[in-house]
């Protein structure tokens, strides 16, 4: 009896029956458990939650929960096997829920997912700060959708677009309008010449602006073409970002938007049930624009980074040189440098380090020199205090011993074109040059530069438009019923 009762609970909660009756929906779980297998192989790969890295200060917690090494009390090979202990469980998870859905048990399959979701959050946004989180917007909201929403296949479509609609957002900056993110590359934009940067990158967030809708359009052949361009933009991302980005998002594409609407996603009338992916998708949207709200520029203090797809948002280069002051006097400098263009080194990323020693170091003063160059220009000096034990970091306030460009942070050199990945900590100064590259910029860049307030003010323009094109007509069923050709 108690298990009857227990399986129409899952039933009800999951919405089991819209998959049962749904091919495409059965798809869509096999899709989704490639985002488990990416992310787990990763982490378990690159293991950043090992008690060592508490124990030698080489983790960075979250700014909202510093104490996040807690938490941190298995160890990895050679000196334990906790971690990989870990992973074969969630990997034991993984395969029964695969188990179970091949026996089409979708009430049992579906429940074990839930486990698995819960880990990827607590990892991503309480065990640590390094990870890369912005994969995750492709893949966890589509999980919460299939898991809990009514009219799944209905939802599943426009969560996806709408948080690509939001990623474009992040190219409404210089480093795209200019295209000094790449320019600024030693291998430029790859496959293309220097001299096409700016007109490829300002088509590119043109394209993102309007492609999404696109993805929902009626017609097959925008569809089809708006698909067949996102795969293309996918596959040249391989290029720069490697492997794990396009293997989230090209199968979600593919599932999502080859088949035509079904019947049952034409309803256009809201219905109670429904509540659940409409909260997913506000808080998509909320999650979203959380950046836009931290005060100061966020391009150098890399505040609320980790909220929303952020990929790409500036070409960043940084020095951090921190004399670390004992109680009896004794000094140790230390410069940690890094010329990889999306590395992201903020000021927080050295900082938590900083006040770790402080903590473990009761007495110690350590001062803190930390420069920055976003897309090109110069070095300023972002960071100059005498001891970074007495400061207070607020990841969506102003932190007033930050000085930017435009506050008066001071020139101490400038930097040298870079590559996507490269840094350590033997570069020291030799990353800060004392004149300006002359080719950083192509001269077809100036008059893009000249006009980027203009053009950034008509891509936020487009945006909001197609936006509320969204909002609108995306629930109304003539705009999206299916159209034989």
């Amino acid at each position: 009896m108690t298990t009857v009762a227990s399986d129409t609970f899952l039933r009800r909660v999951l919405k089991i029956e819209e998959i049962e009756n749904s091919k495409f929906l059965q798809a869509m779980y096999w899709i989704l458990l490639i985002g488990f297998v990416l992310a787990f192989r990763e982490w378990m790969t690159n293991v950043q939650i090992d008690r060592q890295a508490f124990l030698s200060g080489e983790l960075i917690c979250p700014s909202y929960f510093r104490d996040c090494g807690l938490f941190y009390v298995l160890e990895s090979l050679p000196r334990g096997s906790g971690i990989e202990t870990l992973f074969a469980v969630l990997f034991g998870i993984l395969t029964a829920s695969a188990l179970l859905a091949w026996q089409r048990r979708w009430d049992w399959a579906l429940a074990l997912l839930f486990p698995l979701v819960v880990f990827k959050l607590f990892y991503l946004y309480v065990l640590n700060y390094r990870s890369v989180v912005e994969y995750e917007y492709f893949h966890l909201p589509e999980v919460l959708v299939f898991l809990f929403a009514a009219r799944k296949e209905f939802f599943l479509r426009r969560v996806l677009v709408l948080t690509y609609l939001f990623a474009a957002t992040m190219k409404f900056s210089e480093a795209w309008i200019v295209g000094s993110y790449f320019s600024v590359l030693q291998r430029g934009l790859p496959w293309f010449p220097d001299a096409s940067i700016p007109f490829l990158t300002n088509a590119v967030v043109i394209f993102e602006i309007f492609a999404p809708w696109a993805l929902l359009s009626a017609d097959r052949r925008w569809r089809w073409t708006a698909l067949a361009l996102w795969i293309g933009f996918h596959f040249y991302s391989l290029t720069l970002v490697g492997f794990n980005y396009p293997a989230y998002c090209i199968p979600l594409l593919l599932a999502l938007f080859i088949p035509d609407p079904s019947p049952g996603e034409l309803r256009t009338r809201f219905q109670r049930e429904e509540l659940a992916g409409g909260v997913i998708m506000v808080l998509i949207a909320i999650v979203s624009m959380l950046p836009w709200w931290v005060p100061g520029n966020k391009e150098y203090s890399l505040q609320g980074r980790r909220f929303g797809v952020q990929m790409f948002d500036a070409n960043h280069q940084c020095l951090s040189q921190e004399t670390t002051v004992t109680p009896d006097g004794k000094e140790d400098r230390r410069i940690v440098a890094s010329n990889g263009a999306m590395r992201r080194c903020g000021p927080y990323t050295r900082l938590f380090g900083l006040q770790q020693t402080c903590r473990r170091q009761p007495g110690t003063r350590i001062e803190w020199l930390f420069l920055s160059s976003v897309n090109g220009h110069p070095f300023y000096e972002i960071v100059n205090v005498p001891d970074a034990c007495a400061l207070n970091y607020s990841e969506f306030g102003l932190n007033e011993w930050m000085k930017f460009p435009e506050t008066g942070a001071q020139i101490r050199g400038y930097p040298e074109k870079n590559f996507v990945l490269m840094d350590g900590p033997a570069m020291g100064w030799k990353i800060v040059k004392p004149e300006p590259d002359p080719h950083q910029r192509s001269a077809w860049q100036e008059p893009f530069e000249k006009i980027q307030g203009p053009l950034r003010i008509l891509y936020w323009a487009l945006w909001w438009i197609t936006l509320g094109f969204f909002a609108v007509r995306a629930w109304r069923h003539r705009a999206f019923a299916q159209k034989n050709l």
